[in-house]
């Protein structure tokens, strides 16, 4: 048990580890496999080992998870410890039960054992050793079990410790180059933030429950959007111009962190990176497309016409473009930006240059 207990605190420092771990201990226990899993408001995130990664793949896609009755009756029962089936269900309720009868018997994973532990964020971590040869063996796993529980819910809670210090050491060095900074989880609550975003709260941003939300209307709408597609997973980031009157336009980026869609430690999927409009630090044609969804076309008349002191006629010319065309580009440059006016525009680009790659800045067209 002593290289099981070692292994364990491992996973606790190296988060790649956790797979491999939890297959060791669906073999140490004869099972096929284990889980570890969140129930978050924004869907299931899991790491599975053996035989049970599999499975819990299969039982996801295929939306077993809301029907499952099990992980709410574990912890409602409030056992500090390893339970089974029989301790939260009937055996009645077990040969009835359509997620036991349709879909974990046929595949050999009616029995297990499973506990909670308590997460950083409130959300309680699941952990289950799936797929023993029945009731019985479960039950009998459990002793061993509740003797190994205290070293892996200590590494638990220190997995979620270590992220949680990451991120903090992400806001902190933004804050370091002047940028207001703060990590999210997909439902917009903050797990951490540096000062300067701090100083935010109250008028940029204000906090609804533990969510928090943009006080400028259009802008939350687009920010709505960005948590909405977190949750979805899809983890494509996006650039928020904010109008603030009095004050120049500024740049929310919301940018998803890597491994966020199967984090389950500290639960981080997005950093938020309020650009300072102070720092002239102005922005290429890639780094705009990328972050307002512009076409390449669209990119690069934006940053001639943040770039020249020109009407939009003498840069269409300069561009090769036709009137028409450079204005319906312009129009769409605006829209997509929130900008009116070339000089908002040229504030909202040397913003947003302050996290990407330079160009030049400059002059004056309206929104037609």
């Amino acid at each position: 048990m002593e290289s099981l207990i070692q292994q364990i605190y491992e996973a606790a420092i190296i988060a790649e580890k956790w797979p491999s771990l939890l297959e060791e201990v669906g073999e140490r226990f004869h099972s096929r496999g284990a889980l570890l899993f969140t129930l978050a408001a924004d869907g299931t995130c899991w790491r599975g080992g053996g035989a049970a990664a599999d499975f819990m793949e299969e039982f996801l896609s295929g939306e077993w998870m809301g029907r499952n009755e099990r992980p709410a009756r574990v912890r409602a029962l409030g056992r500090p410890g390893f339970v089974t089936e029989l301790d939260v269900m009937s055996e009645q309720e077990l040969l009835h039960d359509p997620v036991c009868e349709q879909f974990m018997r046929p595949r050999g994973f009616a029995a297990a054992a499973g506990t909670y532990v308590p997460g950083l964020a409130g959300e309680d971590i699941m952990l289950s050793v799936e797929g023993f040869c029945d009731y019985d063996a479960a039950r009998a796993a459990v002793p061993a079990l509740d003797a190994l529980r205290p070293h892996l819910a200590r590494a638990i809670q220190l997995a979620d410790q270590f992220r949680l210090q990451t991120m903090h050491g992400h806001v902190q060095a933004l804050q370091a180059i002047g940028a207001a900074a703060c990590v999210i989880d997909a439902r917009g609550a903050m797990v951490t933030a540096n000062l300067r975003f701090q100083d935010e709260l109250g008028t940029t941003f204000r906090e609804i429950g533990r969510a928090l939300c943009l006080q400028h209307r259009r802008a939350q709408q687009q920010f709505a959007g960005a948590l909405a597609r977190l949750r979805a997973k899809d983890f494509s980031g996006c650039s928020i111009p904010i109008r603030a009157r009095p004050g120049p336009i500024r740049v929310l980026h919301v940018l998803p962190l890597a491994g966020a869609a199967h984090d389950l430690f500290a639960r981080a999927d997005a950093l938020l990176v309020l650009t300072n409009p102070g720092r002239c630090v102005p922005v290429s044609a890639e780094c705009l497309q990328r972050m307002f969804d512009l076409t390449p076309a669209e990119a690069r008349l934006a940053v001639m016409v943040g770039s020249r002191s020109a009407t939009l006629a003498q840069i269409a010319t300069e561009a090769g473009l036709s009137i028409n065309t450079a204005k319906s580009q312009i129009r769409s440059v605006f829209q997509k930006t929130g900008t009116d006016r070339q000089a908002d525009l040229v504030r909202l680009l040397i913003g947003a240059g302050s996290i990407c790659t330079p160009v030049d800045g400059g002059a004056e067209v309206r929104r037609t």
